[in-house]
């Protein structure tokens, strides 16, 4: 027992994989343990007995599969933080998305609100217009004043299909 230990047979589709070279020797393994899970290893090839010939060094090559399996851990810990950065700054950009969406969703909704009030309130005093500017052409007897008052109806009816425009863009 110890760190190194003869590889099996459930390492075969790594070792045909890694190196054919590897498959006429004995195979051995040092795991790299973190939070006591196997999360990587060493694997070589050599002669029969490679195991007892290195027992003697247990104590270097577990410091060694210790100082190797923290490498590992910490990059693995170190591309966790990267994928979890990139998901945060994308959450972020969609939120400020989000955001900007609403702010200008509220703003066309302001905008149609003060369009519709202030057509409404012009449409009032316009119909006033309109009709005595009609009711005035009608009365009228002098051409010039005739024309002036007709052209005061033309224009206020000009003005009101401006303002039902204005009307159907805030609805």
């Amino acid at each position: 027992d110890g760190p190194v230990t003869a590889a099996g047979d459930e390492l075969e589709w790594l070792v045909s994989a890694i190196s054919p070279r590897l498959a006429d020797r004995a195979r051995f393994w040092i795991c790299l343990e973190a939070d006591h899970q196997c999360i990587g290893g060493v694997i070589w090839g050599a002669a029969p007995g490679e195991s007892q010939r290195l027992g003697t060094q247990t104590q270097e090559l577990s410091a060694l599969a210790h100082g190797w399996s923290l490498a590992l851990r910490t990059a693995q810990i170190r591309e966790e933080a990267r994928n979890l950065n990139e998901q945060l700054a994308d959450s972020n950009r969609r939120l400020h998305s989000a955001q900007n969406e609403i702010l200008r969703s509220r703003t066309m909704l302001s905008v149609g609100e003060m369009a519709a009030g202030a057509a409404h309130e012009m449409n009032n005093p316009l119909a006033v217009i309109s009709g005595r500017s009609q009711l005035l052409a009608q009365q009228l007897t002098d051409p010039r004043l005739k024309h002036a008052a007709s052209t005061i109806h033309e224009q206020s009816h000009r003005l009101s299909e401006i303002i039902t425009e204005l009307m159907d863009f805030a609805q």
